[in-house]
C-alpha cells in the first residue's frame, strides 16, 4: 500500500478514535450537542469523601428542630439531619396507629440525669431556638454524603456556622457545649480525615464541661 494512503487510513483511524472518546464522555456530548462543558454547581465542591455545599440558607419549616431542618442551596432544598448527636423533642407527640414519642423524651431525660417529660420538652425548645436562631441569621455550610436517615427523606450532615467570635465550628459541638444535645446517632469521619472515635472523644470532653458548668439540659438536672 502506497505511503500516502497508509498515512490517510492511519489518520482516519485516529479520528474516528477520538470522537468515540468524545462522544462517551460528558465533554463529548455537551461538545456533540452544541452546549458547554459542565460545571460544579456554585458553592458546592467536593472534599474528604463529602459534598460541600457553601452558602446555605435555612427554610422556614414546621418540622425544623435542634438537629433536623430543611435548608435550600442554590435551587435545590434538603432536610438534613446532624450527625453525631440528638437533641431532646421540643413537645410531646402521638401519631397514627396509637404511637407516640414518649419513650423516646424518657431516653433523653434519663441521658441527661432524670429529666422529667417537662423538663426534657423544655431543652428540646430550647436547642430548636438556638439552632433555628443561628441557621436564620446568616449562609452556613453543609457537608453531606448523601447517606439517607431510615430512607431517603433525611440526609446526615455536618453543619458549619461562625460561632460569636467570629470561628467557624459544627453545630453539633455547640449543641453539646450548650448543654442541648446527647452525643447520640450516627457518626462519620470528618471532611478533614478527623476519625470518628476521635470526634467523638471531642465531643465528650465538651460534655463534661457543660455538665460541670451546669448549663442547658445539666441545669436541670441539678434542679
Amino acid at each position: 500500500m502506497p505511503k500516502r494512503k497508509t498515512l490517510s487510513l492511519i489518520i482516519a483511524i485516529l479520528l474516528a478514535a477520538g470522537y468515540w472518546v468524545l462522544d462517551n464522555t460528558e465533554l463529548g456530548r455537551s461538545w456533540k450537542e452544541g452546549g458547554t462543558v459542565p460545571t460544579t454547581p456554585t458553592g458546592s465542591s467536593t472534599t474528604g469523601g463529602y459534598q460541600r455545599l457553601s452558602g446555605c440558607t435555612l427554610v422556614d419549616h414546621r418540622n425544623n428542630d435542634g438537629d433536623s431542618f430543611h435548608v435550600r442551596h442554590g435551587d435545590d432544598r434538603y432536610e438534613f439531619r446532624l450527625y453525631f448527636v440528638d437533641a431532646p423533642e421540643s413537645k410531646y407527640k402521638t401519631y397514627g396507629g396509637g404511637d407516640d414519642n414518649g419513650k423516646r423524651i424518657r431516653q433523653q431525660g434519663a441521658y441527661f440525669g432524670g429529666l422529667d417529660r417537662r423538663q426534657t420538652t423544655h431543652v428540646g425548645t430550647e436547642a430548636k431556638k438556638f439552632s433555628v436562631g443561628l441557621l436564620a441569621d446568616r449562609p452556613f455550610t453543609v457537608f453531606t454524603k448523601d447517606e439517607g436517615v431510615y430512607g431517603r427523606e433525611r440526609l446526615y450532615a455536618l453543619v458549619e456556622v461562625i460561632d460569636a467570635a467570629g470561628n467557624e465550628r459544627f453545630l453539633s459541638e455547640m449543641l453539646v457545649d450548650q448543654g442541648l444535645a446527647r452525643i447520640h446517632t450516627k457518626g462519620a469521619a470528618l471532611p478533614d480525615g478527623t476519625s470518628r472515635a476521635k470526634q467523638e472523644a471531642k465531643l465528650r470532653s465538651i460534655e463534661h464541661a457543660a455538665r460541670r458548668a451546669g448549663v442547658g439540659a445539666w441545669r436541670h438536672a441539678r434542679d
